[in-house]
């Protein structure tokens, strides 16, 4: 994983889902003395990011959609095929479009 990326020396794949298999929690496994972690992370810690990751409620404000921007962003700065971002733009300009109805519509 990232937190250990040399792995746990003489633990690959098959001795490692033996091991899941033969204890019963991931501490009691810690604790086993013949599992040398060499990781300086705590495997505590660890365990607990993927068992209750951080999670982020980023905040938005809708607007309209600035084409040139997103064209800028992943065009010129990330290198995404033009064709593609402005074929994308296009679907997504129809879409709010067909969804935005005014009071137009029902007359």
């Amino acid at each position: 994983t990232d937190f250990n990326p040399d792995g746990i020396h003489g633990i690959g794949p098959k001795t490692a889902l033996k091991l899941v298999k033969e204890y019963d929690d991931f501490q009691a496994l810690i604790d086993d003395e013949k599992v040398e972690w060499e990781s300086q992370a705590d495997p505590s810690a660890i365990l607990e990011f993927f068992q209750n990751p951080p999670v982020m409620d980023p905040e938005y404000e809708e607007g309209e959609l600035d084409s040139e921007k997103v064209k800028e962003i992943l065009v010129t700065d990330h290198d995404f095929s033009q064709e593609r971002v402005e074929s994308g733009l296009e679907d997504l300009e129809k879409a709010l479009e067909s969804r935005q109805s005014g009071l137009d519509s029902f007359v």
